[in-house]
């Protein structure tokens, strides 16, 4: 339970970072991309996928 508090406090202190990458998907996958992390067909996909409403 530990580790998940490290990383559960890490986003947090995170938040504001993460809620900008998220609203900012493109840069972030053009950096993924970069690192080989995912591919091109991917990021179409991810660009496809529908995402559900604010609840």
């Amino acid at each position: 339970a530990e580790g998940k508090q490290t990383v559960k406090a890490r986003l947090l202190s995170s938040q504001m970072l993460l809620v900008d990458a998220l609203y900012n998907l493109s840069p972030l996958l053009d950096c993924v991309i970069s690192e080989g992390l995912v591919s091109r067909e991917n990021r179409y996909e991810i660009e496809a996928e529908r995402t559900p409403p604010n609840k």
